[in-house]
């Protein structure tokens, strides 16, 4: 078999959160250390989850489970999300909305610039959420402003494009539910669109969140539920599985792209295949093997590779009596095609891990396959004790393994990923460790402008302790692909800041400095610059900007060319130094302007012959003027980055690509945003046994402090008139914030249409004027929309005789 790098994807960008791992990091410690990350539950834990007393005394009930933490927790701000939509929308798809978000910049992409067509394929489990609402309070739907309101946030037919619309994807969006299979058959889908180029990149991702989550289950024989709330995948003591919580978002691009791009790549995927099993099998639950061998086969066709160099094999493993054997028989069949070879290759499950996380199981999988392969590392078979004795390992291609096994060839590590739902939808995957094409060594530079932004000062700051705490932590980063990264990788936001460094200790001391100061960002701008031959720049910078910025480079040789072409008759030879001076300053200016940097030129000193020209060249009139304080040269490489920092700095947009060596200069993995943690939750979920029965009384959300009014583009302009009380406090019912001012905008606030027309309903009973959506739009805050409402009673009551005038005030009494 041969290996072809035009039918491969690589995955670029990875975000997870999995039972006692909150992300790639933690989840990764805890694989290779053979961690089991399943829970055993307290009494009170059960209770408060509503258990009955009854059931968690009985001996079949099995007290454990795994879950995630701050299940509640989500930045609905950060997505312009109003609390009251954030508290009725399922959790699952907030966290994987947030997921997909650090995944993009995981991978280092900036969904207001990428430029391509992004897909976005997503599954979610059951809204066991909307169920609890449904159960604690009867007019769950109504409060919610109606089931079509409800369901946009509820159904799992909008996880994709809910993704899709909050992060600008343009590219196919598909919600794909295949069951337990469902988030593998995401990732074969986004390759299957890479390879089609039906899209450029493509999120993958899947999440299972039980809810609620701290519950145990009754066992019962026969069942795929564990008797000893353990999973033994492959052992000879298992009897189940145990289900958890989990979710996981992957960044898919072609791998020819992603090495001509110098993405950071985790694994390449070689392979990939998608079927069903038809009816061949005892049962519709029931798994099929020839299915799975069928899976399995086409995937190997498709890699073309050879299957003795697959080292590892993540199984779909459920640990459960009928499912290990018949995927073991499956594989083994397979590979017997292919090699004689026995017991070459490691068999491992997941699920050994963290359970069984459903819709998110293959991505689990997937994401430790990846690792495997980037670490070079086999991890532990978690909970193995004696091997499966209904499995013949001896005379198979596979063994288990209880330690850690380092891979020590020379040739890239392969690993294979099988994930079966219930009702025989099959995936596999075939991974290779990404070496072959390693990253080129990033140039080092004489100075690194670090740029960081955040939608407020508290974030900022939070971004800024992440970084510090990265580069503290990675001592042999290069600072240039940190440059790279955030320079190109990250929205820009308002609150910003640029770190102008020389190294990772000078980095680390201005980041103390300014979190010591609890200064905010304070540049200035200078938008008048000094061009004159008295001004004289030391050789050193010289070497400098054109060593560090291939555009200065280039601008400099081209204008000090023009120059002497034209005017080297007219000047000294001894003077000659005035065209170094000249079109060193002229470069940068040059530089600065195609970087974006509106500026100022004033001349001084020149021959008007050489401002024309220079004038000419820059695009620019000619102004002779003197210095004055806010007028100076751009002398040296600091000036320029400075420049660049100001403009920066102060709200302005930058073509940073300009700046970067792309060639050189590689994207990599850093902390991505620090999501504000607020709770949205409807009540009863997670309430005390002893109060569901108040809860259900009321059906209210649990708010013990409002959700205050967030940070916006407008200061707080408090209601004055009655009128405008009136219409601030439907405001406030329907996007669940207190305090809201008379300037702030509807939809900045996370109002959309179809909450508009809530509004349109609520105004009408109200004030007995008839709205369209069209108006909120026009009028989009509470002064405006006041405004437009007054004038409309005024022509309605103008058209109105004496005797309707009378009615109308009886109507109000």
């Amino acid at each position: 078999m041969t290996n072809d790098i035009s039918n491969a994807v690589a995955i670029v960008g990875i975000a997870c959160k999995f039972p006692q791992s909150d992300n790639l990091k933690n989840y990764w410690e805890n694989i290779k250390n053979g961690n089991e990350c399943l829970t055993t539950l307290s009494q009170e834990e059960l209770e408060q989850a509503g258990i009955d007393d009854t059931m968690i005394d009985n001996e079949d009930y099995i007290k454990r489970c795994s879950y995630l933490t701050d299940i509640d927790k989500f930045d609905a701000d950060f997505f312009k999300i109003s609390p009251k939509e954030a508290t009725y929308m399922d959790p699952q798809q907030r966290i994987l909305l947030e997921k997909a978000w650090e995944a993009m910049e995981d991978a280092g992409y900036n969904p207001d610039t990428i430029g391509q067509k992004v897909a976005v394929f997503a599954s979610t489990s059951a809204s066991n959420y909307f169920l609890q609402g449904l159960k604690s309070n009867p007019n769950f739907v109504e409060e919610a402003g109606g089931i079509e309101a409800l369901l946009h946030g509820l159904d799992k037919d909008h996880i994709a494009t809910k993704i899709a619309y909050k992060l600008n994807c343009t590219g196919p969006a598909i919600t794909v539910q295949s069951a337990c299979s469902s988030s593998m058959v995401n990732i074969i889908m986004a390759c299957q669109n890479l390879l089609t180029y039906q899209c450029d990149l493509a999120l993958a991702g899947g999440v299972t969140i039980n809810v609620p989550q701290k519950t145990g289950y009754m066992y019962s024989k026969g069942s795929i539920l564990s008797q000893d709330g353990h999973c033994r995948p492959f052992d000879d003591a298992a009897s189940g599985t145990v289900f958890g919580s989990g979710v996981g978002c992957l960044v898919l691009k072609r791998l020819e792209d992603a090495i001509e791009n110098n993405d950071q790549i985790y694994s390449v995927i070689k392979g990939f295949a998608i079927n069903n099993d038809g009816n061949d099998k005892v049962g519709y639950t029931a798994p099929g093997i020839s299915g799975q061998m069928e899976v399995i086969d086409d995937a190997l066709q498709f890699s073309q590779i050879d299957v003795d160099s697959i080292s590892y094999v993540e199984a779909h493993g459920t640990g459960t009596i009928m499912g290990d054997p018949i995927e073991v028989e499956a594989i083994s069949q397979v590979y017997r095609r292919y090699t004689d070879k026995k017991q070459f290759c490691a068999l491992g499950s997941i699920k050994a891990n963290v359970g069984h996380l459903n819709v998110a199981s293959g991505i689990a999988g997937v994401i430790k396959g990846a690792l495997i392969t980037k670490n070079r590392l086999i991890p532990p078979l978690v909970n193995l004790s004696q091997e499966n004795s209904k499995i013949d390992f001896k005379n198979s291609p596979f063994y288990t393994n209880k330690e850690s096994i380092k891979y020590i060839e020379k040739t890239p590590m392969r690993a294979a990923v099988s994930s079966f739902g219930i009702g025989g939808t099959n995936g596999h995957i075939i991974l290779e460790e990404y070496g072959k094409h390693s990253h080129k060594s990033s140039s080092k530079k004489s100075m690194y402008c670090l740029s960081l932004s955040a939608r407020d000062d508290e974030d900022l700051r939070h971004m800024c302790q992440n970084l510090a705490d990265y580069i503290s932590s990675h001592s042999k980063v290069n600072l240039a692909d940190v440059e790279r990264t955030l320079q190109c990788g990250r929205k820009h936001f308002n609150h910003r800041k640029v770190f102008l460094v020389k190294d990772s200790q000078d980095f680390l001391q201005a980041i103390k400095q300014f979190l010591k100061e609890n200064q905010g960002y304070d540049s200035k701008l200078q938008p008048k610059v000094l061009l004159s031959p008295l001004e004289k720049i030391e050789p050193s910078e010289l070497e400098k900007l054109c060593q560090d910025v291939p555009l200065f480079r280039e601008r400099y040789n081209t204008i000090k060319t023009s120059l002497e072409k034209n005017f080297l008759g007219e000047i000294e030879r001894k003077e000659a130094d005035i065209f170094e001076a000249l079109s060193i300053q002229t470069a940068i200016i040059k530089c600065l302007k195609e970087l974006g940097v509106e500026l100022e030129v004033r001349f001084s000193h020149c021959r008007e012959t050489i401002s024309e020209t220079i004038a000419k060249y820059l695009g620019i009139s000619v102004k002779e003027q003197e210095f004055d304080e806010q007028c100076r040269a751009v002398r040296s490489y600091y000036d320029f980055l400075n420049s660049v920092k100001n403009w920066w700095e102060t709200g302005h947009e930058l073509s940073w690509e300009k700046l970067v060596k792309m060639k050189e200069q590689n994207i990599i993995s850093l902390p991505t945003y620090p999501f504000k943690r607020n709770s949205y939750w409807y009540a009863s979920n997670r309430v005390e046994k002893r109060k569901v029965a108040e809860t259900e009384k009321t059906g209210r959300f649990i708010q013990e402090n409002q959700h205050k009014r967030p940070q916006l583009s407008t200061a707080y302009a408090a209601p004055e008139t009655e009128f405008e009380k009136s219409l601030t406090r439907i405001w406030s019912d329907l996007l669940g914030i207190s305090h809201l001012g008379t300037e702030d905008n509807f939809f900045e606030l996370g109002g959309h249409s179809l909450m508009a027309t809530q509004l349109i309903a609520a105004v009408k009973d109200e004030f007995f004027v008839e709205l369209e959506v069209d108006d909120l739009f026009d009028y989009p805050t509470v002064s405006k929309l006041a405004e437009l409402i007054t004038e409309r009673l005024e022509n309605f009551i103008d058209l109105m005789d004496e005797q309707e005038i009378n009615s109308l005030l009886r109507t109000e009494e």
